[in-house]
């Protein structure tokens, strides 16, 4: 266990794009 799963790290690159509205 090093690396994060894919979706949370795909969600924090999403949100530091685009905040939540």
């Amino acid at each position: 266990m090093g690396q994060p799963p894919f979706g949370v790290r795909f969600r924090k690159r999403l949100v530091r794009l685009q905040p939540e509205r």
